[in-house]
């Protein structure tokens, strides 16, 4: 049964809690550092939000505070504490410094936890049945939905080790586009040829083996240029990019140009009356036809 207490906390206390801080997020200096300068200036309220421990003991809410309290100029400040708290609780914790899914995935043992949450949210909503421009890692997912997405794709670490070798690579003409979005596609397209998936990402990433017709290639020129354009293109263009070449790449097509117009499909016409044919963003593994 949860037991919620009004107590004292001395700095010995708040060494003696953190030291059952187990199985937490990591520390962030900025936030101690900004509530160490509250507690000096004397502007520290007593919060409604409790120092919260597990069924075990652990604490799993309030290092932060707790650590502030140790480096303030105070000796002890009220705070409410909750005991006996459900071990998966810290999930839906929000304290001052948001829980991000990094945060969970990185207690949960996982490593490169922000490439692998920006990751797992492209699978998500791919699993959605998003596919167009909507299909972007900045939208919002839960903490459980990025933890029940890995927890059903266990081999998204794999694709997810890969694409961060590749990334760190001596031999790496380019910097890696996109990382996250490649962890997605590399573990999508595996799983219908896991030797083209892997040579796909090994040659963007170096650029041998290839001819001017190969899409990689053309991929890898547009890469290389805009990273030098004073005006570069937006994150779903080059993810439109990165689908289209790796859908052509995959069917061993050939081509002279690889290029993307943002839209619904359908002609438009320019200021000068030219006809300019906007493209629907590309399907995930919708391969040309033979």
């Amino acid at each position: 049964m949860s037991d919620i207490v009004r107590q004292t906390i001395t700095k010995k206390d708040a060494e003696k809690y953190l030291k059952k801080n187990v199985k937490n997020r990591k520390l962030s200096r900025n936030v101690y550092d900004n509530y160490t300068a509250a507690m000096n200036r004397g502007e520290w309220k007593l919060s409604p939000h409790p120092i919260c421990f597990d069924v075990k003991g652990n604490l799993i809410d309030g290092q932060h505070r707790l650590t502030a309290l140790i480096k303030s100029k105070m000796e002890s400040l009220d705070f409410y504490v909750a005991l006996n708290q459900e071990e998966d609780v810290f999930m839906i914790l929000d304290t001052g410094k948001k829980r991000v899914a990094s945060d969970v995935l990185g207690i949960e043992g996982f490593k490169s936890t922000v490439l692998l949450a920006a990751a797992l949210k492209y699978l998500h909503l791919y699993d959605q049945g998003i596919e167009d421009e909507r299909i972007n890692a900045t939208r919002y997912i839960s903490t459980q939905q990025v933890l029940e997405t890995v927890k059903n794709n266990p081999n998204i670490i794999e694709s997810l080790n890969f694409i961060a070798a590749l990334s760190v690579r001596k031999n790496s003409a380019i910097k890696i586009p996109e990382p996250s979005f490649l962890v997605f596609l590399h573990h999508i397209y595996k799983g219908v040829d896991a030797a083209k998936a892997d040579s796909f990402m090994m040659k963007l990433s170096d650029g041998l083996g290839l001819n001017a017709n190969d899409p990689v290639y053309l991929l890898r020129n547009i890469i290389i240029k805009d990273s030098g354009a004073t005006f570069q293109m937006r994150s779903v263009e080059k993810r439109a990019l990165i689908i289209k070449a790796l859908n052509l790449y995959m069917k061993d097509k050939k081509i002279s140009n690889l290029k993307w117009q943002q839209g619904r499909g359908g002609p438009r016409s320019d200021n000068s009356g030219n006809e300019v044919r906007k493209d629907p963003f590309p399907t995930v593994l919708s391969f040309p036809k033979d």
